[in-house]
């Protein structure tokens, strides 16, 4: 059973396109897990604030947000991947960059948010 059930539309990933190179199949599954990874890291530290915030309460926010932030990260990571493999497949160029800069973004609001909590 998989996490990410296939759509009825979409042929089977090893059957698109030519079998590539095996060295960018091992560079996209390396960043797929770098991407679970900062999902991981995300959600913990929103648990992390979660936890913390019960007593305080200042803390709910940010930690529902490294929560949310990491749930979805987890999510957009699989499609990534699969967009990837395809793309790579299919000898196309990958120019996705909005998710790297997405990540930065939330980053940045999630600490100084957390940090605005713990400083008033």
């Amino acid at each position: 059973m998989t996490w990410f059930p296939r759509r009825a539309d979409r042929p089977p990933l090893h059957e698109v396109g030519e079998h590539p190179d095996y060295r960018f199949s091992l560079a996209n599954e390396r960043t797929y897990l770098a991407w679970q990874r900062t999902g991981l890291a995300f959600a913990s530290v929103g648990a992390l604030l979660l936890h913390s915030g019960l007593s305080d309460g200042a803390l709910l926010v940010p930690g529902a947000g490294g929560l949310l932030a990491g749930g979805l990260l987890i999510i957009r990571a699989q499609r990534r991947y699969r967009a990837t493999s395809a793309a790579v497949r299919n000898a196309h160029p990958i120019s996705d960059r909005r998710l790297v800069a997405t990540v930065a973004a939330v980053t940045t609001v999630l600490c100084l948010t957390g940090l605005g909590a713990l400083l008033i």
